[in-house]
């Protein structure tokens, strides 16, 4: 017993102690489809063995599916030129046309045919090479004399089945791979054509019933792909593609997620991805997607730019997104399939003002209203810009420009009728209150219930020391604001407040009484209510009610200096 317990000892140990070469770990992970775990090992296993015929064909495979195909291309070379068997040229024509290299493609092919006229595979892979290179005459001629070697493989019908798609007759393409798949379930690019045959035939369906049906079957071979083979970095991305194309970005976005996962450097997948995740309002992801998407791809760099722009400003990142802009700007100035919007431009204006550069948000506005004069909102917010920055005259010039506009839309209308108190308020700023009583007249014809307005035109009437008029607008100002139930208290509080300064400058302790008690009524924690209260009653030598409305200012705001000098003076 102890003989052959130390036999099956001394059998185990070069089993456990057993390494695998760089080329067995490559082709392990390969079994598993997982060509991103085994790509890391295909440059050793060449060192390995540089002369290694399958090292070299797995080496290429590889490369090819990690869309490398240039790479593959060199391994495949190698390997032909130690042995040119149809099996290699095969791959290395496949290669030449993934690389978008169809004329070698076709010739090396040839070259295989030549070697072997009665394997139907060669003809079917140069078959491939004809439909890239959308010579689909040529694709029909070739698909039928691989058929007539062999009528039974599956791989006839896929081809036939790429032949009608390209032809976009998607109903014999669907016959066919579902041929295909008669004969072999398994074979995932047969399902995979066959998911997009039937997304065509939905997208092409009157019937809205049917249409959802053949959706419903796509999504159906798309399911089954996936779970069959989920590290089919194919397909993710042709599922992408479909939910891309169909408008549903959220479901697209997480196919070429997963795309990404098993290809980090399918930098085509990752621009779906970032356009998915921006048409879903994910501008955080799309930002991080856009800015490799531009490192990696430079035929997308101004695109990505643009759209990088774009979700800063959604983001409220609007330095960065200023800068991005301006990037675009200047790149659709050369780039002529870069379509800077004029909302681009208005953005970027937003963006510009928000980052302290109000030099170009002038600009940009500017131009956008000379190219467009019906582009009213913008008027009234542009207008408002140079009233704040204190361009008086641009400001007036811009909210009349609005006014004579063509504003067919309500908010347009509401905002032409609220341009002209501005322009009032820009001439009272501008130190011009005769212009501004005008303009002023003309804004309360149009809107009569706004107080607002009322107080503007008193305060120009003031301005122009006609006192009486200032106190007689907000009287009538107060009256309206009185009887109107839709008054809110901030309103009538500014009448009382004017009404209040122009009495106590004009030593009226009656009047302001009247009114500074009224405001105490409207809003009963207002410092200023019981102040101007108390300095009436103090006007009025009333000392006790005085002391008792400085002591309610106090109460409301305990370190107003004003209540404690005078209950000081008073000797309350």
């Amino acid at each position: 017993m102890k003989c052959i317990i130390v036999f099956i000892a001394l059998i185990l140990v070069p089993i456990s102690g057993y390494a695998q070469t760089n080329y067995e770990k490559a082709k392990y992970f390969v079994a598993d489809h997982d060509y991103l775990n085994a790509y890391p090992y295909v440059l050793p296993a060449v060192k390995d063995s540089p002369k290694n015929i399958e090292v070299l064909l797995l080496a290429g495979d590889i490369y090819l599916e990690m869309e490398k195909p240039d790479s593959a291309v060199i391994f495949y070379s190698r390997a032909e030129e130690i042995d040119d068997k149809p099996i290699v040229i095969r791959k290395l024509g496949t290669g030449l046309a993934s690389a978008g290299k169809y004329n070698e493609a076709i010739k090396i092919l040839k070259k295989a045919i030549k070697k072997d006229e009665k394997d139907a595979y060669n003809l079917l892979a140069l078959a491939d090479v004809y439909l890239k290179a959308d010579s689909l005459k040529q694709a029909e001629m070739t698909i039928i004399s691989a058929k007539d070697i062999n009528k039974k493989i599956p791989d006839g019908f896929v081809a036939l089945g790429d032949l009608y798609f390209a032809q976009r007759i998607y109903e014999l393409a669907r016959m066919n791979y579902e041929e295909a798949l008669k004969l072999d379930e398994n074979l995932t690019s047969a399902r995979i054509k066959l998911a997009t045959a039937y997304y065509k035939l939905a997208n092409a369906e009157p019937d809205q019933d049917l249409s959802n049906e053949l959706f419903g079957r796509s999504l159906k071979e798309w399911n089954t792909v996936t779970k069959a083979d989920p590290k089919n970095a194919t397909a993710f991305f042709e599922q992408g593609k479909i939910f891309f194309l169909a408008d549903k970005y959220g479901e697209a976005a997480k196919s070429f997620y997963q795309y990404t996962l098993l290809r980090p450097e399918g930098w085509k997948g990752l621009w779906y991805l970032a356009q998915s995740s921006f048409k879903i309002g994910q501008y955080d992801s799309a930002v991080k997607q856009l800015e490799l998407v531009r490192m990696k791809i430079d035929t997308l760099k101004d695109q990505a730019t643009l759209m990088i722009a774009q979700s800063q400003f959604n983001l409220k990142e609007y330095k960065d997104c200023a800068y991005n802009y301006s990037v675009s700007k200047k790149a659709a100035g050369i780039n002529p399939n870069l379509k800077f919007e004029p909302a681009d431009l208005e953005r970027w204006g937003y963006a510009a003002i928000l980052s302290g550069d109000t030099t170009t948000a002038i600009k940009n506005f500017t131009q956008l209203i000379n190219e467009d004069n019906t582009r009213c909102n913008l008027m009234f917010r542009f207008g408002y810009l140079l009233k704040e920055r204190k361009q008086y005259k641009e400001s007036i010039a811009m909210f009349r420009k609005l006014i004579s506009a063509d504003c067919p839309d309500s908010s347009s209308i509401i905002n032409s009728i609220k341009a002209r108190l501005l322009i009032g308020m820009s001439y009272y700023s501008d130190d011009k209150p005769d212009s501004a009583i005008i303009v002023l007249r003309e804004f309360l014809a149009l809107d009569p219930t706004n107080l607002y307005g009322r107080i503007m035109l008193a305060n120009s009437f003031a301005a122009i020391k006609n006192t009486d008029s200032s106190k007689n607008t907000l009287l009538e100002a107060l009256e309206i604001g009185k009887q109107n139930p839709n008054t809110s208290k901030r309103d009538l509080e500014n009448v009382l407040s004017e009404l209040c300064r122009i009495y106590i400058e004009a030593k009226e302790y009656n009047n302001l009484l009247k009114y500074s008690k009224m405001w105490t009524e409207v809003n009963p924690e207002s410092v200023y209510a019981y102040l101007y209260t108390a300095v009436a009653y103090q006007g009025n030598t009333d000392k006790d009610n005085a002391c008792k409305n400085y002591r309610e200012v106090l109460k409301r705001d305990k370190d107003n200096k004003t209540a404690k000098q005078n209950l000081k003076a008073l000797g309350c």
